[in-house]
């Protein structure tokens, strides 16, 4: 009978133990702010080093970093997504150097703000995206195409 107990509580700690883990790993923007938040000085210092040098920075936790230029410049933080196109989704972060708010990736759509901090974009049919405020200067983005 002991064993059975002691075999239905560890059970039952790993189902809660990879609830949590999961929560954490299975929502990138959970996992995007905490990144910003804990590195923001080096994806900074990133940030001007592509904007001064032109150097592609190599970033842990980052698939790919790049300039996008519209009427406001954007360093973009590309971190995952998935799907195949048509329906594809992506998620990251990026650098606005006047802090302005974007529509990845740096598109013209224009920005409708839903809650503090936090706007979406729709254009070009089912292409659509948020952003939301992480920092000064720093924005997570999730956009769909």
């Amino acid at each position: 009978m002991r064993k059975i107990r002691a075999r239905v509580f560890i059970g039952i700690a790993i189902v809660i133990m990879a609830a949590f883990v999961g929560r954490y790993f299975l929502n990138p923007e959970r996992r995007i702010f905490s990144m910003v938040e804990k590195n923001q000085e080096e994806y900074h210092r990133a940030a001007v080093l592509l904007l001064e040098e032109g150097e592609e920075p190599e970033v842990g936790g980052v698939d790919r970093v790049s300039v996008s230029q519209g009427d406001h410049m954007m360093v973009d933080f590309y971190v995952t997504g998935f799907g195949i196109a048509p329906s594809s989704t992506y998620y990251g972060f990026y650098y606005s150097p006047d802090d302005v708010p974007l529509a990845y990736p740096n598109a013209d759509a224009a920005l409708t703000q839903y809650e503090r901090n936090s706007w979406e974009w729709s254009a070009n049919g089912d292409n659509r995206g948020v952003t939301k405020k992480i920092a000064d200067c720093w924005y997570y983005y999730e956009a769909s195409f």
